[in-house]
């Protein structure tokens, strides 16, 4: 997998912001993932890969603050955004993802947004936290960063020409391929993201990748998605699905007359990251907790349920 832009290390190994062990305040990492956007079902742009962000060990130019967590509360509700699906005309959004449901914002509130779905033929991709591509025929895809956050969360879905096939869903580090001429259009590239190595079983390392657009006729294929989790865009058969706890957007359906099936999105996921002070507990039991061999605590999410930090 090619490493997209410089690393930090975060700053979960070098907190240094704590009162004493243990002790509250206590400033901790994040990546928030949101489900990534279903696809159209004919001539159709690929889903949006799901809102991308986290406070570090991705590429430093998307890496925002750690939250700052108080002794008011230590049980905090995590909701996993499932992926949307594909659709007739165009598919559907993904759903957000959220640490810390009753927080405040940007304080002690992380919010990803569900990525954009793909449009069908003649329909333009919907805006989300990654855009979703146009549908072919002159369509527009959907834009990025919607609502605005910074750094973005994403980027744009791609535009189609007369003839052309789909184009590619927004990424969280690019946007989705324009499908020039009788082409059809990549996904945007995800993001890579390492603060669950080292540590945990959930080996997954890239987010939020782009689905691919579907091809124009029966004898075109269709667009790859983008790295991070984002399906094919299909020839004319049933495209590829976005990876499940990735975001990724899902792969636009090709020309069929109908028949062709789009690929809905995939899942997000939710990763906290603490210092060895602290004690870890989730709920339900297919969430995950774990220490990194350096000492640092990591709860990883693949479904919605709490963290209790102590």
């Amino acid at each position: 997998m090619p490493i997209i832009g410089s690393f930090g290390a975060g700053s979960a190994g070098g907190f240094g912001q704590r009162k004493g062990k243990g002790a509250f305040p206590v400033s901790l990492d994040y990546l928030v993932v949101a489900g990534g956007g279903g696809a159209g079902n004919d001539n159709a742009g690929g889903g949006g890969g799901g809102g991308y962000r986290a406070s570090g060990y991705g590429p430093a130019p998307l890496q925002g603050s750690t939250l700052c967590i108080t002794s008011a509360c230590h049980v905090y509700n995590i909701t996993v955004g499932g992926g949307g699906s594909s659709g007739p005309s165009i598919g559907t959004n993904g759903n957000d993802s959220v640490f810390n449901v009753c927080g405040v914002e940007g304080t002690d509130k992380i919010t990803s947004t569900g990525g954009g779905a793909g449009g069908g033929q003649e329909v333009g991709g919907n805006p989300g936290g990654s855009g979703g591509g146009a549908g072919s025929r002159c369509q527009t895809g959907g834009s990025g960063n919607t609502p605005p956050f910074s750094p973005s969360q994403g980027n744009p879905g791609g535009n189609s020409t007369a003839n052309s096939g789909g184009a590619g869903g927004g990424g969280a580090t690019a946007s989705g391929g324009p499908a020039p001429g009788s082409s059809a259009g990549p996904g945007g590239n995800g993001a890579p993201n390492l603060i669950n190595c080292g540590g945990t079983p959930f080996s997954i390392t890239a987010f939020s990748g782009g689905g691919g657009g579907g091809g124009n006729q029966q004898n075109l294929p269709g667009a790859p998605g983008g790295s991070g989790g984002g399906g094919a865009g299909d020839q004319c058969g049933a495209a590829t699905p976005g990876t499940v706890n990735t975001g990724g957007g899902g792969g636009g359906a090709g020309q069929n007359y109908g028949s062709a099936v789009g690929g809905s999105g995939g899942s997000g996921a939710v990763v906290i990251r603490t210092p060895s002070a602290f004690t870890l507990a989730v709920t339900p039991c297919t969430n995950q907790t774990a220490t990194h061999p350096g000492g640092d605590k990591i709860a990883t999410f693949t479904v919605s349920g709490t963290l209790t930090i102590t």
